[in-house]
């Protein structure tokens, strides 16, 4: 074709523009039959049940059961690289196991039989052949391969308890060769001994290193109930939520341990008790249940909003957890435009780059709701509807 355009400029011009034309048209839209990967998966609740879904993007406008793996509602989803675990926590001693296949979908791997009432979650992963587990139940914690399936070894922690002989362990980190572990320290199930603890271990050893202790948040890192977040300088905060109001003296907040250190920050806490909450009754917050981060010290979540729940609770209807974004460093907050959900639907926000996707129970709608960090939009409406209440949520396309 060369040859000929050295002999015909007029031909060229022509062929130039046909060649450019195909190049504009190379950027339309792929094929619809392309196989897209999963990025998500969330937990759906569906009577006394739970449903494990994986769906591809935040364009799927549905997701329903169909293809889900049914568990027992009230565990937690775990995700390494390729694996995802449906660990039973309070309410069986079972770790379920799947992988991400090729095609994007979740295939079964195998379950886990966790010692009986050790009530297993709080996965925090070394490696694919070492991971740790939070026993809630025993006072222990697991170490177990996630490739095999198999237990290695068991830690007792009863002598870091408070007042019996279960220190409750509950959420954990690994920064630094470390794994930081939290204690929940309870005496009930709706009441916990003073303080923060947490437990710092030698991760090549296992060996517990030592306790520390801080008298400014009590509970810290409940057990399936909270996060640990690390901010761009690896700084690490735990989150202590108050015994969900419930108890009068349990104290609220954030606390953080800084990169290359392994003691309490006494310089920094956080309230969300003690903020000013814009454009909600009374302007005052309870506490949160989960979390996102989004960066520059940004924390986004669903706040309990006292005023606007009800006296007796009314935990079918009420609709008083409030979508907020805060700073933990300027401690300031700001209401998002979403819709309030219930308490039982609060559990579900992750973050996919600059969307922070909210998984609601609203009164309108249980779906899937996004904030864009960058433009500072919320979506509308739900830009997806769950055939169900809305859980735990995770972005698993990285």
């Amino acid at each position: 074709m060369k040859k000929q355009m050295k002999y015909a400029q007029l031909a060229l011009l022509i062929l130039g523009f046909i060649f450019y034309s195909c190049d504009k048209d190379d950027d339309s839209p792929e094929p619809e039959n392309k196989t897209k990967t999963n990025e998500f998966v969330m937990m759906i609740k569906v009577g006394e049940s739970s449903y494990l879904s994986s769906f591809t993007d935040l364009n799927v406008k549905n997701i329903d059961t169909k293809k889900s793996f049914e568990h027992i509602a009230g565990g937690v989803p775990y995700y390494y690289e390729d694996f995802v675990f449906y660990a039973e926590g309070l309410v069986g001693n079972k770790i379920h196991k799947y992988i991400k296949t090729k095609d994007g979908e979740l295939e079964e791997k195998g379950v886990l039989t966790m010692p009986s009432a050790s009530f297993p979650a709080e996965m925090t992963f070394a490696s694919k052949t070492k991971a740790y587990v939070s026993l809630n139940g025993l006072g222990k914690l697991a170490i177990i391969n996630p490739t095999t399936l198999q237990i290695e070894k068991q830690i007792d922690l009863s002598s870091y308890a408070v007042g019996d002989n279960n220190p409750d362990p509950g959420v954990s980190i690994i920064r630094d060769g470390k794994l930081f572990l939290a204690l929940n320290q309870k005496k009930s199930q709706m009441s916990v001994f003073p303080n923060a603890h947490v437990l710092v271990i030698d991760v090549k050893t296992d060996k517990i290193e030592k306790v520390i202790v801080d008298e400014r948040a009590t509970a810290i890192g409940m057990f399936a109930h909270s996060k640990v977040l690390t901010d761009e300088q690896g700084h690490i905060y735990f989150y202590a939520n108050g015994m969900f109001g419930f108890q009068p003296d349990a104290k609220e907040g954030f606390l953080r341990i800084k990169k290359g250190e392994t003691e309490w920050d006494k310089d920094f806490y956080c309230s969300i008790k003690e903020m000013n909450l814009p454009d909600v009754p009374a302007n005052k917050g309870n506490y949160t249940l989960a979390m996102a981060y989004g960066g520059n010290g940004d924390v986004y979540m669903d706040i309990q909003i006292p005023a606007l729940g009800t006296n007796p609770p009314d935990f079918v209807n009420t609709r008083d957890y409030q979508p907020f974004k805060i700073n933990m460093f300027s401690k300031t907050a700001e209401k998002l435009d979403l819709p309030a959900t219930a308490g039982w639907a609060a559990w579900g926000i992750c973050r996919k780059g600059d969307q922070i996707v909210f998984a609601l129970s609203t009164k309108t709608a249980n779906g899937l709701y996004t904030y864009n960090k960058k433009t500072g939009k919320c979506s509308e409406q739900a830009v997806a509807n769950v055939a169900g209440t809305p859980g735990h949520i995770e972005y698993i396309g990285k």
